[in-house]
């Protein structure tokens, strides 16, 4: 009995090696190409702390009291559709985007009065038609594929 079921074991192996090697031969799979990534590129712009900013256009700026959270190295994240985050980037350091003008009281003349952070957040996945960014704690605003093409310009305040 105990021949029989080895006989019968290495038979049944033998049928499943001739099957494997004669069956024909099948393509590979093609993997299914998947949407190359992107770059989301951006400002953010905030009002700007009249004190301890530079009082030229481009100089380094530092936001006013409420914007504490908005600094170089603050997290911007980008999302997908069902809000599942798909890349991370961070705030470059802020520089000054504008100084009040004559229309502002003549204290302020010639002071900061807005503050730009820019970023860059790369390797977002593409093909997906909506995605949102934040910044910080902020809110997610959402864009459009097509929208994201072009640098995104947020504000606060």
């Amino acid at each position: 009995m105990l021949f029989g079921l080895s006989v019968l074991a290495l038979v049944a192996a033998a049928v499943v090696v001739t099957v494997l090697l004669v069956r024909p031969n099948e393509p590979a799979p093609v993997p299914l190409p998947q949407p190359e990534s992107f770059a989301v590129t951006g400002a953010i712009v905030v009002e700007a702390d009249i004190l301890t900013s530079a009082q030229e256009v481009g100089g380094a700026c530092v936001p006013e009291d409420g914007y504490d959270d908005i600094h170089a190295g603050t997290q911007v994240t980008v999302k997908d559709a069902t809000a599942k985050v798909v890349a991370l980037g961070k705030l470059q350091a802020g520089t000054v985007a504008e100084l009040y003008g004559e229309d502002a009281l003549p204290a302020l003349l010639g002071f900061a009065s807005k503050c730009t952070f820019s970023f860059t957040v790369t390797d977002v996945p593409g093909g997906q038609e909506i995605y949102s960014v934040e910044v910080s704690h902020r809110g997610d605003v959402r864009f459009s594929r097509e929208q994201l093409n072009e640098e995104l310009a947020l504000t606060l305040g």
